[in-house]
C-alpha cells in the first residue's frame, strides 16, 4: 500500500474522492470545455466552438496518465512486509470474505443499499431527461451538475 500505516484507514475514502474527481473531469469537464455555450462565458470573444476537441482532450489526459503512471513505478517503492503482515493468499481471503457477508447485520445493511438503489435509480436516471424535455438546454445542465462535484467531493471526507 502506499499509504502509511495510521493511514490506511483512508483507503477507501481516497478511492471514493479520486473516482469523483476523475468523473468529472472526463465527463462533466470535457462536456463543458467542448460546449461553446460555456467556453464563451469565461472568454471575451463569442465563438462557434469550444475549448477543446475530443482528440486534445484524449491526448492530454493520456500524457497525464502516462506520466503520472510512469513517475510513480520508478520513484514510489512498495514497503516489504515482514512475516506477520504475510497476506493470507486468495482462497483465504475469498473464504473470509464470504463469512463475513454471511453475518445477518452485513445481510440486513446490504439488503438496505440495494432497496435503496433501486428505487432511486429511475429517477436519478431519468432528471437529466425531463430537464432536456422541459426545455433545458444540455450545455445549463451540464453547468448545473458541475456545481454538485465539489459536495460530493467533500461529503465522503465529512461523513
Amino acid at each position: 500500500s502506499m499509504l502509511s500505516k495510521r493511514n490506511v484507514g483512508w483507503a477507501s475514502t481516497c478511492n471514493s474522492v479520486g473516482q469523483t474527481i476523475g468523473y468529472f473531469f472526463g465527463y462533466l469537464g470535457f462536456l463543458a470545455l467542448d460546449s461553446p455555450m460555456f467556453c464563451n462565458l469565461f472568454r471575451g470573444v463569442e465563438l462557434e466552438t469550444g475549448c477543446v476537441t475530443m482528440q486534445g482532450f484524449l491526448k492530454f489526459w493520456g500524457v497525464i496518465f502516462i506520466t503520472t503512471t510512469s513517475l510513480v513505478a520508478l520513484f514510489v517503492r512498495e514497503k516489504e512486509t515482514t512475516e506477520e503482515e504475510e497476506d493470507e493468499g486468495f482462497v483465504q481471503t475469498y473464504l473470509n470474505m464470504i463469512k463475513i457477508v454471511k453475518l445477518r447485520n452485513v445481510l440486513v445493511y446490504m439488503g438496505c443499499i440495494c432497496i435503496v438503489k433501486a428505487c432511486f435509480s429511475p429517477v436519478d436516471s431519468l432528471t437529466g431527461l425531463k430537464l432536456l424535455e422541459a426545455g433545458l438546454s444540455k450545455d445549463m445542465l451540464v453547468t448545473l451538475s458541475a456545481f454538485l462535484i465539489p459536495l460530493q467531493i467533500v461529503l465522503p471526507l465529512v461523513i
